[in-house]
């Protein structure tokens, strides 16, 4: 059985009683450090099973391709918070854009390009100076 980090428990404890949606967020980073350490490990573990030998390599590939079937399919979730959509999607849009004919998605700040360019014919454009 994995053993689980206080560091992780602290960040999990952290997260679910902070009020705010920034504040949850600030929390989850306790988790980090502990996680990207069990993916080292686990990196160190495949480089010493794949230098041990031929052996060792045919016993690990069929776990690996297991764990990548097994997970293969997370990057295409719709859960991201804003776009409402998977990010392998949005970024799929974005670069295809340009040979689709689509200038919509290059424009700098999205819809909001055209508040300033096309104002309707009984609205005024108002400029504001903050310092």
């Amino acid at each position: 059985m994995q053993e689980t980090h206080p560091l992780e428990c602290m960040g999990v404890l952290q997260w679910a009683k902070a009020p705010a949606l920034g504040a949850r967020d600030a929390s989850l980073g306790l988790m980090a450090p502990p996680q990207a350490l069990k993916g080292l490990a686990v990196a160190a573990a495949f480089i010493l099973v794949w230098r041990s030998g031929i052996a060792a390599r045919l016993a690990c590939l069929p776990l690996i391709a297991t764990q990548i079937a097994w997970g293969g399919d997370a990057y295409f979730y719709p859960t991201h918070a804003v776009i409402h959509q998977s990010p392998i999607k949005a970024v799929t849009d974005l670069m295809s854009a340009y040979f689709r004919k689509d200038a919509r998605p290059l424009l700098p700040f999205g819809g909001w390009f055209d508040a300033g360019t096309s104002p309707s014919a009984d609205g005024m454009l108002m400029a504001s100076r903050t310092t």
